[in-house]
């Protein structure tokens, strides 16, 4: 704390601006490095693991988990820190600094004399603070030449490859080319960044393009760049890529319809996550980050296969892996939904709130769904005004705030929500509609209705 001397001459005292919510001292290292509470989400962890890394010139375990920039700017907006949104590292006053910011500010100013592993690890470092802008404009691009000459080389071209990736993910005017992570899983050498590579073109095969032939193929690819780069990869590593492996290997028979298919791969994604070591503290928080999405993706699995016990008993295993992680709750919210249970999905989606960034304008939204199953019109009402205040663009929210305030008879929010409804109407006019998640995309077993598919 700090003493302040007021006009009077008496003294008060001054908390630390990042303590004065729980918020902000909960995501506290992505705004100037400070320390990560034990219970942080897993990709607050990889900050963490990330710098200490880099100041220790050795080895962490990988953090799977990481965030788009968008994340970071709705984290200024939420805590209300504008003096934080900064572009570059070095944008932050010095006043503002903690030691580790003021540590990877001297490794970004003598970025060309790094060694080439030190340059990989802030670069990875600044992905995971999701400030992929300056990071492409640190890293140079790397040739095709230059990725198959060095595992550092091929991973400095994977983190602009992915950088790009989630900046479009954000926004679909940033150029981005999944030829990119194509050009690395041709020409890498055997190592880390050849797999990740081969990962993400079988994934975003799947995810974006729904492509099922171009995913068989970079299927059996991935399995061979994870083969080839056995001696170049610890056993941690080697599990982790296994049960990653398996894990969007699921993706392929449910393409197919194929429900056994659907449960060997995931039961072998499980089997190799549960197998991660857990010697050190670094160790058991890592393991727990790569069976954290395990259990999400078999949580989709239980529900495509419309056993809502199994999906509500795999969620909750994914709370209870990561407690204040926002996005665990958000799955459960959705479990309770499916089940018609709109107290207990209420509650979930209100624990998101709580824990937001990310997601708090589907939580938001979600909990205004609750409250209308509940016939809580007006606190439904206050929910979507809740959503809109944290996504202004929020086309659905806006649709049921329209009814909603309509049939309550607030005529000033009626009008003023009908109005915003015209302009975003008109905004979306002519843009691609977003593609569902491939859980979401494909018919599911059983002769599922069609309005129970749509909304599943």
């Amino acid at each position: 704390m700090k003493q302040a001397v007021q006009s009077d001459g008496s003294s008060s005292t001054q908390l630390d601006p990042l303590q004065q919510s729980f918020t902000r001292w909960l995501f506290r290292a992505y705004l100037d490095l400070g320390p990560v509470p034990v219970e942080a989400p897993h990709h607050l962890h990889g900050l963490d693991f990330g710098i200490h890394a880099l100041m220790e010139d050795t080895a962490y375990p990988r953090i799977q988990s990481a965030l788009n920039p968008s994340f970071r700017d709705a984290l200024v907006q939420e805590t209300g820190l504008a003096q934080y949104n900064i572009k570059s590292p070095s944008e932050l006053p010095s006043s503002l600094r903690q030691p580790r910011w003021t540590f990877m500010c001297e490794q970004i100013q003598s970025f060309e004399s790094l060694s080439s592993l030190s340059q990989v690890r802030l670069a990875w470092l600044l992905g995971k603070l999701c400030l992929q802008d300056f990071l492409l404009e640190l890293v140079p691009e790397i040739g095709a030449e230059q990725v198959a000459s060095s595992n550092e080389n091929a991973s400095l071209a994977y983190l602009r490859a992915y950088s790009r990736c989630r900046l479009n993910i954000d926004d679909a005017a940033n150029p981005y080319s999944l030829d990119e992570f194509k050009e690395i899983a041709l020409h890498a050498p055997p190592g880390i960044a050849r797999i990740d590579a081969h990962y993400q073109m079988i994934s975003q095969s799947v995810k974006a393009r729904g492509d099922l032939t171009a995913a068989d193929y970079w299927q059996e690819k991935h399995l061979q760049a994870i083969e080839s780069s056995r001696s170049e990869i610890d056993e941690f590593n080697h599990l982790l890529v296994m049960s990653r492996y398996h894990r969007v290997g699921g993706f392929l028979p449910q393409m197919r319809k194929d429900v056994e298919g659907v449960v060997r791969e995931m039961d072998l994604a499980e089997q190799y996550a549960l197998a991660l070591p857990r010697r050190s503290e670094p160790e058991r928080i890592a393991a727990d980050e790569m069976l954290y999405p395990v259990y999400e993706s078999r949580t989709k699995e239980a529900l495509w296969l419309e056993d809502f016990d199994l999906a509500e008993e795999r969620a909750l295993k994914t709370v209870a892996l990561s407690p204040y992680d926002a996005r665990a709750w958000l799955h459960l919210g959705q479990v309770y939904c499916d089940r018609e249970n709109p107290e207990d999905a209420l509650r979930a989606y209100l624990r998101a709130v709580r824990l937001a960034p990310p997601g708090a304008e589907i939580a938001w939204f979600m909990a205004g769904q609750c409250y209308e199953a509940l016939d809580d019109l007006e606190s439904a009402c206050n929910s979507y005004l809740a959503s809109l205040q944290t996504d202004p663009l929020g086309l659905s929210a806006v649709e049921q705030l329209v009814e909603v305030s309509q049939r309550l008879g607030h005529s000033a929010i009626f009008r003023w929500a009908q109005g915003r409804l015209e302009q975003l109407q008109q905004r979306v006019e002519g843009l691609p509609e977003d593609q569902a998640e491939p859980y979401k995309l494909f018919a599911k077993p059983g002769g599922l209705s069609a309005e129970r598919q749509e909304h599943s």
